[in-house]
């Protein structure tokens, strides 16, 4: 299952900062989209366009020209091929290594390798490659959640910590090791504050609540907190089965009232 929000923010890089600005911000954008009529979904997140064009402008065009007709291609296929291919545009508007902002994508779905799905995931500009995110063990599928983009309020959510609360510990003096150890996920303390789900036998539709849930949470952590709005608009989900792709919620074009 693949869920997003609609938030897409544009940014400048501030010379004096040199951090990224967000100069606009539109709630409309589509970061989950299907490669042609597969198995297989796409999610983005960071850059809102590459070469002034949308993400789902980019992987439609994607898909048209490197889905074969005389084959069906894996979800690795697609993720290297579509990282090749959005590498290339990337470099196009951001050539310059120190000046590169964040932009990733994450290929999940069904191919013929495995009963379960898989995902494969990449992120501009460390990751070019794509990784397998939550690959199976020992021929056992790993369920879980995987999160990605603005995340600071699920971290907290999840863990009762994130890591500004770790570098603040050791910004103020506190030996780092023995910090990262009190906070590690094998330290003995440490795991008992996250909060525990249960993922193995999770039901599909609590599956898509549970979904529906987190995104909710970040967009109220970015309606109510002081800063830029860098998530929010409708929700989007969409559940791949391994005979297509099915949207759960998918936004329609409207227009309700005034502007």
């Amino acid at each position: 299952m693949l869920a997003a929000d609609s938030m897409s923010s544009y940014t400048v890089l501030n010379p004096a900062t040199q951090g990224w600005d967000v100069v606009q911000s539109y709630s409309y954008a589509h970061k989950v989209i299907q490669i042609g009529q597969s198995p297989i979904g796409v999610l983005v997140w960071g850059l809102g366009s590459l070469q002034r064009r949308s993400a789902q402008n980019l992987i439609e065009e994607f898909s048209q020209d490197y889905i074969p007709h005389t084959s069906t291609p894996t979800v690795e296929d697609i993720a290297r091929h579509l990282a090749g291919f959005m590498h290339r545009v990337y470099l196009l508007d951001h050539p310059d290594p120190q000046q590169q902002p964040l932009f990733g994508c994450l290929a999940g779905g069904y191919d013929s390798t495995s009963p379960f799905a898989r995902q494969w995931a990449f992120e501009f500009p460390g990751q070019v490659q794509p990784i397998e995110i939550q690959p199976d063990t020992a021929s056992q599928p790993q369920f879980g959640v995987q999160w990605f983009g603005q995340t600071d309020a699920l971290v907290r959510l999840h863990n009762g910590f994130d890591l500004r609360l770790v570098q603040a510990l050791k910004d103020k003096g506190f030996d780092p090791v023995k910090v990262d150890d009190f906070f590690s996920a094998q330290n003995l303390f440490a795991a008992k504050i996250p909060y525990n789900v249960i993922f193995d036998g999770m039901p599909l539709q609590d599956a898509i609540d549970y979904a529906a849930y987190l995104i909710h949470v970040v967009k109220g952590r970015f309606r109510f907190v002081v800063g830029p709005k860098l998530c929010g608009g409708p929700v989007d989900i969409a559940v791949v089965r391994t005979t297509g792709l099915e949207w759960v919620r998918l936004k329609k074009l409207n227009h309700e009232g005034e502007i």
